[in-house]
């Protein structure tokens, strides 16, 4: 079987999750990470997964050591994390012209993404040769092969659905639905923006649930742009004593946070494959979520497993937290259970029956 070179974007702890069950699988496995930490993701403790792993070291924008890699190695595939960076498009161009295998890894791509004319021409046509060279090209969800088949058709015997990997093992957790009956719990996870996550929507619908007459805690767990709006937005609609900031959480403060909640709500108005709402279902919880949150509409059947709302509705979204919150806990046991047989379908076996494809 052939070795396995990754370049990926940064360490996060649902790749290195998969890069750990690589290797432990035998697969000859090496990760190059081409940042330290990107300011939108400021992990700062590490995850207890192992594999073989380093840096990336650039001289004039290049890692040199990858390069020599790339042309001196034998029977090895190069499975790269996007197009994104200089580096990783003389890379591609390396492996191109020394007819090396390389496998192309990306999240949603945005095919309508506002771009120059002579820019957006060039960029095409070098997108073009890159995938076409690709052995495959695995990206995040159905809803990620839509997209990539609408900009490269040609390419749809290659495109594979590649979701992001969920350690069962480490969020598996059973929510108290019994005592949650005097005050529910809700939690959302994400960057505080938004434009993309639609925390202030959520706010909004707590308002409306506040002025129901119904008790609860909402936490926010994430940083970003758009914090202080939120914050002032809580004051106004007299939400104080419900909505709590919590900022930007680790890993096991993530986890605690999945424990102690009942329901995670993510009301995006862009998210192609939000990790959150795996990892929530994953954890058991009651997952409300838009439907245009890729995994949450992949993954959930509406009213069985957890919710599903309109877009930017937010009196759908209100009606129905008031509707998990007037649920008896019988009925919500039976959608936590569901939701995690939802998330046991889809265990990391899956990603690695794909990686061992793409040795062979």
């Amino acid at each position: 079987m052939r070795k396995l070179v990754v370049v990926s974007v940064h360490p996060i702890h649902y790749n290195d999750h998969l890069f750990h069950e690589i290797s432990r699988s035998g697969i000859d496995i090496s990760v190059n990470y081409a940042h330290k930490v990107l300011g939108n993701y400021p992990w700062k403790e590490k995850t207890a997964y192992s594999f073989p792993h380093r840096n990336c070291s650039y001289w004039m924008g290049v890692d040199f050591s990858l390069i020599r890699k790339a042309i001196f190695s034998r029977n090895t595939t190069f499975m790269i994390a996007g197009w994104d960076t200089f580096f990783k498009n003389i890379l591609l161009l390396t492996l191109i012209i020394f007819r090396k295998r390389y496998t192309i890894w990306t999240d949603t791509v945005k095919p309508n993404a506002n771009r120059g004319s002579l820019k957006s021409f060039v960029r095409r046509i070098w997108l073009q040769f890159i995938w076409t060279n690709a052995y495959k090209i695995l990206t995040t969800g159905e809803v990620g092969v839509r997209a990539m088949n609408k900009i490269y058709p040609a390419g749809a015997s290659k495109i594979i659905n590649f979701p992001f990997a969920t350690d069962l093992h480490y969020f598996n957790s059973t929510p108290d639905f019994v005592n949650s009956k005097s005050e529910t719990i809700l939690l959302s996870s994400g960057r505080l923006l938004n434009s993309h996550k639609g925390h202030d929507l959520a706010i909004r619908a707590m308002g409306i649930v506040r002025e129901k007459g119904y008790r609860f805690k909402y936490f926010l767990a994430g940083a970003g742009p758009d914090e202080q709006m939120l914050k002032d937005l809580v004051r106004q609609l007299s939400l104080d004593e419900y909505v709590t900031f919590l900022g930007w959480q680790e890993l096991p403060q993530v986890r605690q946070l999945y424990s102690k909640a009942q329901v995670l709500v993510h009301p995006a108005h862009f998210d192609p494959f939000p990790n959150a709402v795996l990892e929530a279902m994953a954890s058991s919880l009651i997952v409300i979520a838009s439907d245009i949150s890729g995994s949450a509409v992949e993954r959930i059947e509406n009213g069985v497993n957890g919710f599903l709302v309109r877009d930017n509705n937010v009196d759908e979204l209100s009606d129905k937290i008031i509707q998990v919150i007037n649920s008896t806990a019988h009925d919500l046991e039976v959608i936590s259970k569901a939701a995690r047989a939802t998330a046991e379908k889809w265990d990391v076996s899956y990603n690695l029956k794909i990686i061992t494809n793409t040795l062979e």
